[in-house]
């Protein structure tokens, strides 16, 4: 709007000066101008003439943006079309990978397979996959924290039961290495007010601090208790929640990449932030 409103008005002044330089131009014939006010007409003229061309060429680039912006947004929908026939067929083709059993293993094996490839469906389409088993779990977070790279930056939940990974020797070898290289990693403990300074928490929380993790506390009272197990990289392109049992021990895992899911977790996330009572612990600085 700003950019017709620009345009409008240099035709405006253009037409203005081509239509007062020819008229003072003219004036020579009626009357008898001096010679600078002659030129200075011409020049007028001229001026007016290039505010004119200014002003339409400006039309014409705009016009020419609109229609690349128009062509781009063809060829992503192209682009998609194709990456989308291209994902069913080759999607269609899993179906066919429980028929290459050999006949000896296909009866033990047919019912694995088909699982497998539901699985792999479930990954291509929906960005989403589970851990139900706890060790594999914890694989595949170690494989994680060792292929992140600088610059990331890993936003958690948890809870201070001494059971969970981030309390593992492993895990918190690859947790400190990963800093190392450049990473960065926010933790936030749920912690009940008036346990902040029980003795084992300290520990906890010490622990994680040597680590270079960046640790809060939080009381999840401002959460109407959730105490949801969250990580989430804070560049929004993957994350996962784990569930527990009743008494703590991980059930299962639900590792996302899909939009959806992730503006579920920063909601959370956010919520938590929002906690009057989320405090830096130690040296900590910064937000969470």
């Amino acid at each position: 709007m700003g950019n017709s409103f620009e345009r409008w008005g240099l035709r405006a002044v253009g037409i203005a000066g081509i239509l007062t330089g020819l008229a003072d131009f003219a004036d020579p014939f009626l009357t008898t101008p001096s010679l600078s006010g002659l030129i200075s007409s011409v020049g007028l003229a001229m001026i007016g003439g290039l505010l004119l061309f200014l002003a339409s060429d400006a039309a014409r680039t705009d016009e020419h943006r609109a229609e690349l912006r128009r062509h781009l947004e063809r060829q992503d929908a192209e682009l998609e079309g194709i990456r989308a026939l291209l994902v069913n067929e080759s999607l269609d083709r899993l179906d066919k990978v429980p028929q290459l059993l050999k006949p000896n293993i296909a009866l033990l094996g047919a019912a694995k397979a088909k699982s497998l490839v539901e699985e792999l469906r479930d990954l291509v389409r929906r960005e989403t996959f589970e851990w139900r088993d706890a060790d594999a779990f914890r694989t595949f977070y170690l494989d994680t924290l060792k292929g992140l790279g600088p610059g990331v930056t890993l936003i958690a939940t948890s809870r201070t039961e001494t059971h969970y990974f981030w309390n593992g020797t492993q895990v918190a070898s690859e947790m400190k290495a990963f800093i190392e290289r450049g990473g960065t990693v926010r933790r936030a403990f749920f912690v009940d007010d008036d346990r902040r300074d029980a003795p084992d928490l300290i520990r906890i929380l010490d622990n994680q601090a040597s680590l270079g993790v960046q640790v809060f506390t939080v009381d999840s009272a401002c959460l109407g208790g959730s105490r949801r197990l969250i990580l989430a990289d804070d560049a929004r392109d993957f994350g996962w929640e784990v569930f527990t049992t009743d008494d703590g021990k991980i059930e299962r895992a639900l590792v996302t990449a899909e939009s959806e899911k992730l503006a579920q977790f920063r909601q959370f996330l956010n919520r938590v932030r929002a906690c009057p009572s989320l405090k830096p612990y130690g040296s900590t600085s910064g937000s969470f």
